[in-house]
């Protein structure tokens, strides 16, 4: 699962950037970078790479089935 990794470490980035200057504590933290990276991923995945040729060819995934939507 090539493209969740490559994508992964962006969105946990941006996400820890914002979450990290809020007043909360660091396990609330942890909970909500955790949570909103994997949401924010897969989101990602599925509607930016999965599902378009060019995406899906330069992230390494098989063409997709004619028959799939």
């Amino acid at each position: 699962m090539l493209p969740f990794y490559v994508l992964h470490e962006t969105v946990i980035v941006v996400v820890a950037y914002a979450v990290l200057s809020w007043p909360i504590g660091g396990g609330l933290q942890y909970c909500l970078i955790a949570s909103v990276s994997l949401v924010a991923t897969l989101v990602l995945y599925d509607l930016g790479v999965r599902r378009h040729p060019v995406t899906r060819f330069l992230f390494g995934l098989k063409p997709q089935p004619s028959g799939m939507v």
